[in-house]
């Protein structure tokens, strides 16, 4: 394995540890624990931001919210970095809403 691109540097290990085999083992163990539930966290905020962009895509056709929609629907297909996408659907929401409200205060 090429240490130079290891997924851990072994020697900032040895460093953090005074190069104490048992102390590595210790904070080796805790980190697999830690990144075990983060994974696992991780994929169920994926799960469950899916089914939100889905209600929101769902939310959004039976208004006419078309840009909302899109983009919804966008986040629920994994087109694009998420974190970008949610961005652009957080700020199309926020724009329905606005002109929502703007409609909603003339009737």
């Amino acid at each position: 394995m090429d240490l130079q691109n290891a997924p851990i540097d072994l020697e900032h290990l040895a460093r953090q540890t005074m190069s104490d085999p048992e102390l590595q083992r210790e904070i080796l163990s805790i980190f697999v624990k830690q990144m075990t539930d983060k994974i696992e966290q991780l994929q169920k905020q994926m799960s469950e931001l899916d089914a939100l962009a889905h209600s929101i895509k769902g939310s959004a056709r039976g208004v006419g919210a078309w840009q909302v929609a899109n983009v919804a629907e966008q986040l629920e297909r994994g087109k694009g970095p998420r974190a970008d996408v949610i961005i652009l659907l957080a700020r199309a929401m926020e724009d329905a809403v606005h002109h929502a409200r703007l409609l909603l205060e003339t009737s």
